[in-house]
């Protein structure tokens, strides 16, 4: 049968909608849960999601990271003719590494989601806001990963998707205001009243004045601040309280960001080459000259013995900057593990990402890959905190996931729509005494994302307990009998390596792991800790309900566990030391 033609809605704007013809929503993001009223009612239907199948999936990224290699030294050497500098592709990897490759990642998920649209359904129409100089040029790689979420920046860049690709006719409507480009949100100021405020304030203002020019700066290492601060005096240097800064605000110059690399190729390759001009954050491009200015007035070591992160590699702009700068006059330069993925992941914290390319030296949790440039150590979060013992009583917590920012090449919106199916079932398989007993732990930045993650909860279960963050995660665990993760998590890696009693289920198995790391994951489901399903979880957690000791004590789950952690979080008894040793051997090596 002949399917009907339908008016193509690609974002959440209801200004972009017809309500008088059949529609086809692009993906599910287009229509909000907390808007069921507005679509409910309408003759519509949800385009298939893309990048369903995993192996396609692995393909695309490899294609993807490809693509990457061949446009970072173009774009290294561009922008440095453009700024009269010559730094080099290793200087423009450490800048833009991240934003690179999840600009290419985005494109490529908007391109193919219109493109298999117009491939599969009879679209009539679409409609096209009309904004007098609307710019997708964000000012840094920050406000580019939120842009990602945002319903009027979205709906400009799959307008360029649906012009590239010859799209149907579109109607020009006004807008209901104009913008110019997308503007993220301020974040809410802490506050600096009070004695441990004017403490912060008065360290920052004297602490630099008693480094010297040789220190290591070190920053973000996701140790504690006790430990990170010991592991600066074992170093033989003052503590510091290093505060970056992001760029200033910059306006966006058309004229600068034409062909910025060569428009090659077909299909889209093609059309990420068009667009990414238009898409390079300011602090890049216009305001990198601003941006030097700042970050060469910091009051940081010139001469660092050595540069060491654990995370600001990625998002912090002036540091990246400062950085690159030393690493250009011999500076060693360390990154270290943040989280789960690194190691494991196909997708996300991969070989490719600048933390290991760009750097002398990757630290991570334990595990290695053969080359010198990673270096095997310990798990950072968990460092210096006690190990459980015993098995308390307490209820059962059930620690959520978040959605992700919307930068994958695959639909993680409609994934997560699936992952949150599955974590209802889990809760609904439970015996009613544990489900009683059950706590939902959301994730922090859940307010950050238009999913009603409570609101989804109590539709489904009223009296379920939802924790939103009145408590810390730490505090939740200690009055919780048995935990359970519902996706791959750090959290899992921490419980593990603090011999904490967890259980864990996720979909799709272990299709997002390499082969090696499949392996090590296979000792978890063999001792009954990563299990396939939420039916499954849920059936385990009453078997084991009123003896979680036995079972987590015995010789088969220490076992497992142990081994596990030996590759993916190892642990320390002496952190400080350990750390600090592996540094300087590392330093010494780079010299």
């Amino acid at each position: 049968m002949t399917q009907p033609s339908r008016f193509l809605v690609t974002t959440a704007l209801e200004e972009t909608w017809a309500f008088d013809r059949p529609l086809l929503f692009l993906g599910e993001w287009a229509r909000l849960h907390a808007r069921r009223q507005a679509w409910q009612s309408l003759d519509a239907v949800v385009a298939a999601p893309i990048g369903m199948d995993h192996a396609q999936r692995r393909r695309n990224f490899e294609s993807l990271q490809a693509l990457a290699d061949r446009l970072l030294p173009e774009l290294a050497t561009s922008l440095d003719a453009g700024h009269g500098i010559r730094h080099g592709e290793r200087h423009w990897r450490i800048m833009l590494g991240h934003f690179l490759s999840r600009y290419l990642s985005l494109a490529f998920n908007r391109y193919h989601s219109v493109e298999r649209a117009l491939a599969d359904y009879a679209i009539d129409g679409t409609a096209v806001l009309d904004f007098d100089a609307y710019t997708l040029a964000t000012q840094n790689s920050l406000s580019f990963l939120w842009a990602s979420n945002d319903k009027v920046w979205n709906h400009v860049f799959y307008a360029r998707a649906l012009q590239h690709l010859g799209g149907p006719a579109h109607e020009r409507r006004a807008p209901a205001r104009q913008v110019a480009g997308y503007v993220m949100p301020a974040a809410a100021a802490r506050p600096r009243s009070g004695p441990r405020g004017r403490a912060v304030a008065c360290a920052r203002g004297l602490l630099p004045k008693l480094s010297r020019e040789t220190d290591a700066v070190i920053l973000d290492t996701h140790l504690s601040r006790a430990n990170e601060a010991l592991l600066q005096f074992s170093l033989g240097q003052v503590p510091q309280l290093w505060s970056s800064l992001q760029p200033p605000a910059a306006a966006i110059d058309p004229a600068r960001r034409e062909r910025l690399v060569e428009v090659s190729g077909e299909g889209f390759e093609r059309f990420a080459r068009a667009l990414l001009g238009e898409v390079l954050p300011a602090c890049y491009l216009e305001g990198y000259l601003p941006l030097r200015a700042a970050v060469e007035a910091l009051p940081w070591p010139a001469r660092p013995k050595f540069i060491y992160t654990a995370s600001s590699f990625d998002l912090d702009e002036g540091f990246k900057l400062w950085t690159a700068s030393k690493v250009a006059r011999g500076t060693p330069y360390f990154a270290g593990q943040h989280g789960a993925g690194y190691g494991s992941h196909l997708y996300m914290q991969t070989k490719y990402a600048p933390e290991q390319t760009a750097t002398d030296a990757f630290l991570t949790w334990g595990w290695g890959d053969g080359t010198p440039r990673t270096a095997p150590a310990f798990i950072f979060n968990a460092a210096g905190l006690k190990t459980r013992r015993g098995i308390q009583g307490g209820g059962l917590l059930l620690v959520e996931a978040s959605m992700l920012n919307q930068i994958t090449h695959w639909d993680n919106y409609y994934e997560f729509g699936l992952y949150q199916e599955d974590q209802f079932r889990f809760a609904a398989a439970l015996p009613a005494a544990l489900r009683r007993q059950l706590t939902v732990r959301l994730h922090g930045s859940h307010r950050k994302f238009e999913w009603n993650d409570v609101e989804r909860w109590r539709e489904r279960d009223p009296d379920v307990v939802i924790d939103i963050g009145s408590e810390t995660i730490g505090r939740q665990m200690e009055k919780s009998r048995l935990i359970v993760y519902a996706y791959d998590s750090t959290g899992i890696l921490e419980c593990l390596s603090l011999n904490i009693p967890v259980l864990a289920f996720w979909r799709d198995g272990l299709s997002h792991l390499s082969e090696e790391a499949q392996l090590h994951y296979r000792q978890l489901i063999d001792a009954g800790i990563l299990l396939p399903g939420p039916d499954a979880v849920a059936q385990r957690v009453a078997e084991l309900w009123d003896n979680i000791g036995s079972w987590w004590n015995s010789a088969e789950v220490q076992s497992a566990r142990a081994a596990f952690c030996k590759q993916f979080a190892r642990s320390s008894a002496h952190p400080v030391r350990d750390l600090k040793t592996l540094l300087e051997a590392l330093a010494r090596r780079g010299k």
